[in-house]
């Protein structure tokens, strides 16, 4: 009996260390296959960021971060000044008419496009009207400036204007003491309702002003003169 006694114990005990073992080796196993698992993933991530990195270099995309900019009040800011160019001379805002020759000095008023779609004229007989939506005095094209002839108190501004001969001069100043110097190049009479008016009105690379006024006899049915006369003027430049 001792004899099988044993013998039973001998073999429970081998039982026993066969179970140990059989656990230990699961434990083995599920270490070995996280491990693998572990592994299989982080070679798949470095292959994608390495596609990634690939791709970057590839096509360059730049980032810009804002983290770290000063944004306070303090903070400068870089300025450009920019400087037009300009394509032609440089005109004036007239402010007065100067013709030494026929002593005349006149202010200068804005005129534009009156009702009966012609150029419209100074109120005062003894000033001058600048066609605002021309050029200015001095650029590059035709500033026009009309006067009266005369008025229902007699003579105006340019009653003598067709008096001008070649080579007279013209000033207009500014408001700000700047002068631009004309002189005196033609002269022409149109018909009070002439069609000719890109020849007073029209584009030109040259720069002139042509100062108009009326002329002829007086047309009672009309209410104004028959005729206008033109003085052709070209900026003098030193």
């Amino acid at each position: 009996m001792g004899a099988l006694y044993s013998l039973l114990q001998l073999e429970n005990m081998r039982s026993i260390d066969k179970l140990i073992i059989l656990g230990l080796s699961v434990m083995l196993l599920l270490s070995l296959s996280q491990f693998i698992a572990e592994t299989v993933e982080d070679t798949a991530y470095a292959a994608t960021l390495t596609s990634q990195q690939a791709n970057q270099r590839t096509v360059f995309q730049p980032t810009f971060k804002s983290d770290g900019w000063d944004r306070s009040e303090t903070a400068s800011v870089r300025t450009l000044a920019l400087t037009p160019v300009r394509s032609g001379p440089a005109g004036v805002i007239p402010h007065r008419l100067t013709i030494p020759s026929l002593h005349i000095d006149a202010a200068i008023e804005r005129v534009g496009i009156a009702a009966d779609g012609k150029m419209g004229v100074p109120d005062d007989g003894d000033n001058v009207g600048w066609f605002e939506k021309g050029p200015q005095p001095g650029a590059s094209g035709q500033a026009v400036l009309a006067g009266h002839v005369d008025d229902q108190g007699g003579a105006a501004v340019f009653y003598h204007l067709s008096d001008l001969a070649l080579g007279d001069v013209v000033h207009i100043h500014d408001d700000k003491g700047q002068q631009v110097t004309f002189k005196v190049i033609d002269k022409a009479v149109y018909p009070y309702d002439t069609t000719a008016v890109a020849d007073v009105f029209g584009p030109s690379s040259d720069t002139r002003l042509n100062l108009i006024t009326c002329t002829g006899e007086f047309d009672q049915q009309a209410r104004t003169h028959r005729e206008r006369l033109v003085v052709f003027t070209e900026r003098v430049t030193h």
